[in-house]
């Protein structure tokens, strides 16, 4: 007979309800219906499954058998789907990827025209938003990977690979600080500091380098868009702290300055982040050993 019949599933909800008439309402079926399905299923295998009582039922030892045994195949089978979209994912070779702002400008553009070049018929999706969003649709099947600053400890996805990056002031070419070796925070708090909000994850490091928060009182401009933030900057109305790659096109074409933040032990953690090691597909792989390539780069340069 079939492994998953509606006889079998019967069998398994009165087992779990404890009583024909409560797995009737869960499966929207007739009590009657239920009860002969199982009956049937008792013929078929001349054994009982159920001891029938004056309130409800209750599963005999051959009954708790199929059961479990029931829920180990509905178990394997939902594994075996599962490697089976993989595959299908692997044939078709796509992939979605969550990523930071400050990602999406050429740096990400570079990198997926090498990827391009070894995977010319792939479907990539990318996202753009911040790393709280993107961690949840990481965990919830929606993306693949995830480019992200600060990612949280977490047993619900896997951090492939970890690499700190420094902060820098960022300023207009023209400003005092441009061409300096390094500039210290308390430099930064008698400037007009122009700060990226709460929801990003840059925030809680700026936090630390100014404990009594008086910068906080005069900022001119607080966003959680840091192209907002640049373009205050360029134009002249502040400083701010970001990091390289914040401002990787604007260094390119010399519309800003970004000079060494002088507090060595602050620094944001990049990572590369998947849903699992066995979810990994080939094109995953390649995305991963291209980004982290791609970012070494530009921290040597």
């Amino acid at each position: 007979m079939p492994i998953f019949t509606t006889a079998t599933r019967c069998l398994v909800e009165v087992i779990e309800a404890g009583s024909i008439r409560r797995a009737a309402e869960i499966l929207n079926t007739a009590p009657s219906a239920i009860n002969r399905h199982i009956l049937n299923l008792e013929a078929e295998y001349r054994t009982t499954f159920l001891e029938r009582l004056p309130r409800g039922v209750r599963a005999t030892p051959a009954g708790r058998l199929m059961a479990e045994q029931i829920r180990r195949w509905q178990a394997d089978l939902e594994r075996v789907s599962d490697d089976l979209a993989k595959l299908r994912g692997q044939e078709r070779q796509q992939i979605a990827i969550g990523i930071m702002e400050c990602f999406a400008g050429s740096f990400f553009a570079e990198v997926l025209a090498g990827i391009r070049k070894q995977y010319p018929d792939a479907n990539i999706v990318v996202r753009v938003g911040g790393t709280r969003e993107m961690l949840t649709l990481l965990e919830g099947g929606d993306i693949d990977l995830v480019l992200g600053f600060n990612m949280p400890p977490s047993s619900d996805y896997w951090v492939v690979e970890t690499i700190p990056i420094s902060m820098g002031v960022a300023v207009a070419p023209e400003h005092p600080f441009a061409g300096r070796a390094s500039v210290s925070p308390a430099e930064c708090e008698k400037e007009s500091l122009l700060l990226v909000d709460e929801s990003l994850s840059l925030r809680p490091l700026i936090d630390t380098l100014f404990p009594n928060a008086s910068p906080w009182s005069k900022a001119p401009l607080t966003s959680n868009s840091i192209v907002m933030i640049k373009h205050a900057v360029r134009t002249g109305d502040g400083i701010s702290i970001l990091t390289r790659f914040d401002v990787r096109d604007e260094l390119k074409t010399g519309q800003l300055a970004l000079v060494p933040l002088d507090a060595p032990n602050v620094r944001e953690n990049l990572a590369i982040c998947m849903r699992d090691q066995s979810s990994v597909t080939p094109l995953g792989l390649a995305f991963t050993q291209a980004i982290v390539a791609a970012v070494r780069r530009e921290l040597s340069s």
